[in-house]
């Protein structure tokens, strides 16, 4: 076994001859396998997580077309991603994202896997903004297929939120939405809408700029053959819009932005909107039951705020607000201008919603974890209705080989933002006033030290 973690180290010079020599050198003194692993994880030569598949006979895992995973960061609901580095350029942190497909699917539904997981890496590389993470690579390495991104500091907005003891603090959370919103914009500038918007899809860079990842579920506006099989609910129940629990393939931008009052709402109130129950339960609720208002659980917020957050949990698409609104409101929240100024900006304030519409025994969903459910609660038939969809073939060249440009570390690595510190706005004057006064003070200190020492003498030198 040592034989073949030799091969795989050395290959395309992983490690320099001298650790190579070093790693032989352990090799022929350790008694085990699991020995042997330990002492190449004691001296960083591999990592835990690549010792543990090491031993599991499992090597192949620890390479994923030209780059060399590390250690594993978190599974979602498009695959796990990884730690890793180029094998050329170990330098170089990146973020790889894996899909791996089940041999066992029909043919059919692979294909489909496979579309959507190909618009996810495209997609990704078609958005350019600074508050989204950028796709730099992505290939097939034999049944798994893969896309590269910026690995990020972290952490995430879902770990500030359900810290224990801890809320985020309200210009905190305001700035993020902010962010949240431009790349929002520039998502949807792009004909895409996300889908799949949430706290744990956004996540801190380490420059003061918060990032949206994954479009993973991602849909061209308009786009007619689409992969979504009517009656699939996609993205999380928690933050997902009521008109995407209804038909995922016919949501338009809209949809994200009831996800992100859900996010503001979770951030705000301390819990989402639609808490506890089951599956049948969160939809029925983000379909026809209005939250509760968030200036009646938190009266200490700015009613600007409180009044963006009711207007994006409307139900009706065509009642929330449009990214511009939301920018120009958060802005104005930044900006530190009262609520009840001429220049602030209430969201829709006196729009009458439209009536919520009414469920009908049309309304299909394929709920996870129950299947095909009926209800006599007024949900009408929740049934599953997938009906027939053709996937179309993909196209050999649309797996081709990574371009040049990629062996540049400048597409992998994030670009620090320069932080430019004020200047004193001091006079000189005062400047000089505040250098007198301390010097007096000092001297006046003295005197009073030199009077005192001199009363505690006087008794013994009388």
């Amino acid at each position: 076994m040592t034989d073949s973690w030799l091969d795989w180290l050395a290959r395309d010079g992983w490690l320099d001859p001298a650790q190579i020599d070093q790693v032989r050198q352990i090799a022929e003194t350790s008694s085990t396998p699991s020995e042997f692993a330990a002492s190449l994880t004691k001296l960083r030569l591999i990592t835990a997580f690549q010792s543990k598949l090491l031993l599991a006979g499992q090597a192949q895992r620890l390479d994923c077309g030209r780059y060399r995973i590390r250690k594993l960061l978190g599974r979602g609901g498009m695959g796990e991603v990884y730690a890793a580095e180029p094998r050329d350029r170990r330098d170089i942190p990146i973020a790889v994202k894996v899909l791996q497909i089940d041999s066992n699917l029909p043919d059919a539904d692979r294909k489909r896997l496979e579309a959507r997981f190909l618009r996810e890496m495209k997609a990704g590389r078609k958005v350019e903004h600074p508050n989204v993470t950028k796709t730099v690579d992505f290939g097939r390495d034999s049944d798994r297929l893969y896309l590269v991104m910026p690995r990020l500091r972290g952490p995430s907005f879902a770990a500030l939120i359900e810290a224990k003891n801890r809320r985020p603090e309200l210009k905190t959370v305001v700035r993020l939405a902010a962010q949240v919103n431009q790349g929002l914009i520039a998502i949807h500038a792009a004909g895409l809408v996300h889908r799949d918007l949430k706290p744990s899809n956004i996540v801190y860079d380490g420059y003061k700029r918060w990032k949206i990842l994954d479009l993973g579920l991602a849909k061209a506006i308009g786009d007619r053959q689409s992969l979504t099989r009517p009656g699939v609910i996609l993205g999380t129940l928690d933050y997902a819009s009521p008109e995407q629990l209804r038909d995922a393939s016919k949501v338009d931008s809209s949809a994200d932005y009831y996800s992100l009052g859900c996010i503001l709402f979770h951030a705000l109130a301390g819990h989402v909107p639609f808490d506890g129950g089951d599956a049948v339960s969160k939809i029925y609720r983000h379909r026809m039951t209005p939250p509760e208002s968030l200036a009646v659980i938190r009266p200490d917020l700015p009613n600007t705020l409180s009044m963006l957050v009711d207007q994006l949990l409307q139900k009706n698409p065509a009642d929330r607000p449009s990214g511009s609104d939301v920018a120009l409101c958060l802005n104005t929240l930044l900006e530190g201008r009262p609520s009840g100024s001429s220049q602030s900006v209430p969201i829709l304030p006196d729009q009458p919603t439209s009536p919520l519409p009414e469920p009908s025994s049309s309304d299909s969903f394929v709920v996870p974890q129950y299947g095909e459910l009926s209800s006599e609660s007024g949900l009408g038939e929740l049934m599953t209705d997938l009906g027939e969809h053709s996937s179309d073939d993909l196209a050999e060249d649309d797996w081709s080989e990574p371009i040049a440009e990629l062996d540049q570390a400048s597409r992998y690595v994030q670009t620090p933002v320069k932080i430019v510190r004020k200047s004193s706005k001091r006079s000189p004057s005062l400047e000089f006033g505040l250098q007198v006064g301390l010097i007096l003070t000092v001297l006046f200190s003295l005197l009073i030290f030199l009077w005192s020492l001199r009363a505690f003498l006087d008794p013994f030198l009388a």
